[in-house]
């Protein structure tokens, strides 16, 4: 078997085989601490401001209501429940005692004015004609005083039913005024409670975001701290094989 001699370039020398790699460690940094996430979490200044400002709110909050009309309409109220039914007094009636003060007099006027008049016709002399006759005269008037009565009793019935209806006015006048004021306290109560919604809210959404913050601040240090003590620990096994 044949065998054929190597042939060199240049030299002559024989080729020599090729040296395998050399592994390089990789480069070793110093790593820095550990990020420490925050001890506990703590309010923003804006948070802080908007617990204050839901707080002082809170404080102005409109007390019960207080009628100032009360008294009075339970006043008018009792004056109409326990008002007497109408009844008539005519003797008590001052009108009526005007008309037969009036009547009487005008009556014995006539009468004394009748009896005159017959013993005039007698020759001065009185007689049983001419006392009947200013009998007569005098209850004449009394007559015209009975049929006023039906009227002054209609007067008074009418002047029960003004009074009532007196009373009646002047209950729902206060009723009103204690509407007005009650509406005017629900305004207020409800205009509170819709400023108390809008600062509860806002002060809610700050913290719920400052809160939130915070916690994404937590995991961030937490994934670091996690990332470089797994760092630490692939460089201090990398050093241990490649002392």
């Amino acid at each position: 078997m044949s065998t054929r001699k190597l042939k060199t370039q240049g030299t002559g020398e024989h080729p020599t085989e090729p040296s395998a790699p050399v592994e390089t460690m990789p480069q070793v940094r110093k790593l820095p601490a550990p990020t420490q996430a925050p001890d506990s979490y703590t309010e923003s200044d804006a948070v802080t401001s908007a617990g204050e400002a839901l707080a002082q709110h809170q404080a102005r909050k409109p007390g019960d209501y207080a009628s100032q009309w009360q008294q009075d309409l339970s006043d008018a109220l009792e004056a109409i429940l326990n008002r007497q039914d109408f009844s008539y007094d005519l003797e008590g009636d001052a009108l009526y005692r005007q008309y037969k003060d009036s009547y009487v007099n005008q009556g014995r006027m006539a009468m004394l004015d009748t009896m005159g008049q017959a013993a005039a016709m007698t020759g001065g002399y009185g007689s049983s004609y001419g006392q009947t006759a200013g009998q007569q005269a005098y209850q004449g008037y009394l007559q015209s005083l009975s049929s006023v009565v039906p009227q002054l009793y209609q007067l008074a019935l009418e002047r029960y039913s003004r009074e009532g209806e007196a009373l009646s006015d002047r209950y729902a006048l206060l009723q009103d005024r204690e509407d007005r004021s009650y509406g005017r306290y629900r305004d207020g109560l409800s205009a509170w409670n819709q400023e108390r919604t809008y600062l509860s809210d806002q002060y809610s959404a700050q913290r719920g975001f400052d809160y939130a913050r915070y916690r994404d601040q937590v995991a961030d240090a937490q994934w670091k701290k996690e990332f470089e003590e797994s760092k630490r620990r692939y460089d201090q096994e990398w050093n241990a094989k490649h002392p």
